[in-house]
Protein backbone atom coordinates (compact mmCIF):
# COMPACT_ATOMS: atom_id res chain seq x y z
CA UNK A 1 0.00 0.00 0.00
CA UNK A 2 2.79 2.41 0.54
CA UNK A 3 3.86 1.89 -3.00
CA UNK A 4 0.78 2.87 -4.43
CA UNK A 5 0.57 6.19 -1.93
CA UNK A 6 3.88 6.99 -3.45
CA UNK A 7 2.33 6.39 -6.58
CA UNK A 8 -0.71 8.85 -6.41
CA UNK A 9 1.34 11.44 -4.38
CA UNK A 10 4.09 11.49 -7.81
CA UNK A 11 1.09 11.40 -10.19
CA UNK A 12 -0.69 14.46 -7.99
CA UNK A 13 2.68 16.50 -7.76
CA UNK A 14 3.24 15.89 -11.33
CA UNK A 15 -0.27 17.10 -11.59
CA UNK A 16 0.04 20.09 -9.75
CA UNK A 17 3.49 21.13 -11.64
CA UNK A 18 1.46 20.73 -15.18
CA UNK A 19 -1.62 23.29 -13.61
CA UNK A 20 1.48 25.32 -12.61
CA UNK A 21 2.81 25.26 -15.85
CA UNK A 22 0.06 25.62 -17.65
CA UNK A 23 -0.87 28.99 -15.64
CA UNK A 24 2.46 30.12 -16.48
CA UNK A 25 1.92 29.73 -20.30
CA UNK A 26 -1.78 30.85 -20.04
CA UNK A 27 -0.03 34.50 -18.16
CA UNK A 28 2.59 34.48 -20.96
CA UNK A 29 0.02 34.31 -24.09
CA UNK A 30 -1.93 37.20 -22.16
CA UNK A 31 1.19 39.34 -21.54
CA UNK A 32 2.32 38.54 -25.44
CA UNK A 33 -1.33 39.50 -26.58
CA UNK A 34 -0.55 42.68 -24.98
CA UNK A 35 2.58 43.78 -25.89
CA UNK A 36 1.83 42.81 -29.22
CA UNK A 37 -1.34 45.20 -29.23
CA UNK A 38 0.73 47.84 -27.54
CA UNK A 39 3.22 47.27 -30.61
CA UNK A 40 0.79 47.41 -33.14
CA UNK A 41 -0.91 51.01 -31.35
CA UNK A 42 2.60 52.21 -30.94
CA UNK A 43 3.39 51.27 -34.78
CA UNK A 44 0.27 53.37 -35.97
CA UNK A 45 1.21 56.30 -33.79
CA UNK A 46 4.63 56.32 -35.60
CA UNK A 47 3.27 55.95 -38.81
CA UNK A 48 1.05 58.93 -38.22
CA UNK A 49 4.19 61.00 -37.61
CA UNK A 50 5.65 60.27 -40.33
CA UNK A 51 2.57 61.20 -42.20
CA UNK A 52 2.67 64.64 -40.36
CA UNK A 53 6.33 65.43 -41.22
CA UNK A 54 5.51 64.30 -45.11
CA UNK A 55 3.00 66.50 -45.18
CA UNK A 56 4.80 69.72 -43.37
CA UNK A 57 7.86 68.67 -45.36
CA UNK A 58 5.55 68.63 -48.33
CA UNK A 59 4.05 72.51 -47.73
CA UNK A 60 7.66 73.72 -47.62
CA UNK A 61 8.98 72.42 -51.50
CA UNK A 62 8.79 74.63 -54.17
CA UNK A 63 10.10 74.47 -57.54
CA UNK A 64 12.98 76.62 -59.17
CA UNK A 65 14.42 76.68 -63.08
CA UNK A 66 18.22 75.84 -62.81
CA UNK A 67 20.45 78.88 -63.47
CA UNK A 68 22.65 76.68 -66.16
CA UNK A 69 20.10 74.13 -67.54
CA UNK A 70 16.73 75.92 -66.66
CA UNK A 71 15.66 72.18 -65.78
CA UNK A 72 13.18 72.55 -62.84
CA UNK A 73 14.38 71.12 -59.62
CA UNK A 74 12.50 71.23 -56.12
CA UNK A 75 14.17 72.81 -53.11
CA UNK A 76 12.92 73.73 -49.58
CA UNK A 77 11.89 76.64 -47.91
CA UNK A 78 13.48 75.97 -45.12
CA UNK A 79 16.74 75.32 -45.88
CA UNK A 80 19.45 77.95 -44.98
CA UNK A 81 21.17 78.11 -48.19
CA UNK A 82 18.81 77.66 -51.20
CA UNK A 83 20.31 76.48 -53.92
CA UNK A 84 20.75 78.07 -57.81
CA UNK A 85 21.67 75.44 -59.16
CA UNK A 86 19.74 71.35 -59.99
CA UNK A 87 21.95 68.49 -58.35
CA UNK A 88 22.74 67.10 -62.27
CA UNK A 89 24.37 70.62 -62.92
CA UNK A 90 26.22 70.05 -59.64
CA UNK A 91 27.78 66.51 -60.18
CA UNK A 92 29.17 67.75 -63.58
CA UNK A 93 32.62 68.86 -63.49
CA UNK A 94 31.89 72.44 -64.67
CA UNK A 95 29.59 73.37 -62.30
CA UNK A 96 32.25 73.26 -59.32
CA UNK A 97 34.13 76.20 -60.57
Amino acid sequence: MDRVREVKEDINYAYDTLNGIKKSLSGLYEKKDSLKAELKFLIRQHEEQVKQIRVRNAANRRKKPCAICGEMFDYNITWKHIPNICPKCKKKPHSRD
